[in-house]
């Protein structure tokens, strides 16, 4: 699907990661805690060649993606990609999220979408796009994605990765393109700074 590797990060902590509720597309900023992961992750992308930083358009991604590459050189310039939004929530955004979540999942996946909400399948289009748009643009060296959680869960399960990781505030992945008909591969970067962040 995707013939060049590239890099995806998941934006820092929220007060509602905090508190455990369904983000969505509500455009929720970081908390402090968020901000010191950002700063954690510094480290982690210094002296990455990139062929550019695509970042998500709410405010959660563009602070960290900010953040992130403040102390890059050369500078890199942040481009908005409006496809790399979170997953549309629909009447469920605010709501705390309980145990059942991966039920809900499973048969939102199957077609049952919530009140409001994206479909699995529209949802799926357009991340896809979304990174092919970010992996044209940047040449022949691999971006960086700033995004979401679940546009990385999407990517997990669309091509194949099996992550064993649930995806971490500010943690970084390295994902590789199948090299003769074997899986595509992830590498997680630097994680334990960041936990330690704040």
């Amino acid at each position: 699907m995707f013939k060049k590797p590239f890099y995806f990060m998941r934006h820092g902590e929220t007060t509602w990661n905090r508190s455990g509720l369904i983000m969505g597309q509500k455009d929720i900023p970081l908390n402090d805690k968020g901000v010191s992961q950002a700063e954690a992750a510094q480290r982690n992308v210094q002296g990455i060649k990139l062929g550019g930083v695509f970042s998500s358009p709410l405010d959660r991604a563009k602070q960290t993606a900010k953040i992130v590459t403040a102390n890059m050189n050369p500078a890199q310039q942040i481009v908005e990609i409006a496809d790399l939004k979170e997953c549309c929530w629909g009447l469920l955004e605010g709501d705390k999220k309980i145990d059942g979540n991966e039920a809900f999942m499973v048969d939102w996946r199957q077609g049952k979408v919530p009140e409001g909400a994206e479909s699995f399948r529209s949802f799926s289009a357009r991340i896809i796009a979304a990174v092919q748009e970010c992996l044209e643009k940047s040449g022949d060296l691999p971006p960086l994605i700033v995004a979401h959680g679940g546009v990385f869960w999407i990517l997990d399960q669309l091509l194949g990765m099996q992550s064993p990781y649930l995806m971490k505030n500010c943690q970084i992945m390295y994902v590789e393109p199948p090299v003769k008909g074997v899986m595509y591969r992830i590498v997680s970067m630097g994680i334990e700074d960041i936990e330690r962040a704040g």
